[in-house]
């Protein structure tokens, strides 16, 4: 199985589980970048707002936990910097 498919899917089912608030929600993991601080829900990236209100974070007993990577968009954006970056340096040298 495709390790990016297989993510995708566990991303999938934690928000599922954490919109019906099963028992096992408190163990689960949200993903947030950590450069832009959006939120990983329902296969896209989205405000942290937008999180909050369709997760109906507020309804909740304890709010879920999060981790931190980065989103598609951000690495986009830094590893072209990346690239730049070297690009100049070789230049210079």
């Amino acid at each position: 199985m495709n390790p990016q498919l297989a993510s995708d899917e566990r991303a999938q089912d934690t928000t599922s589980r954490l919109r019906g608030a099963s028992p096992a929600a408190d163990d689960l993991l949200l993903r947030a970048c950590a450069w832009c601080d959006r939120v990983h829900v329902d296969d896209e990236w989205i405000s942290e707002e937008s999180a909050v209100r369709k997760l109906r974070t507020f309804d909740r007993d304890a709010p879920p936990r999060f981790t931190h990577t980065i989103c598609p968009e951000c690495f986009e954006r830094v590893e072209r910097q990346r690239v730049e970056h070297h690009a100049n340096r070789a230049r210079v040298a």
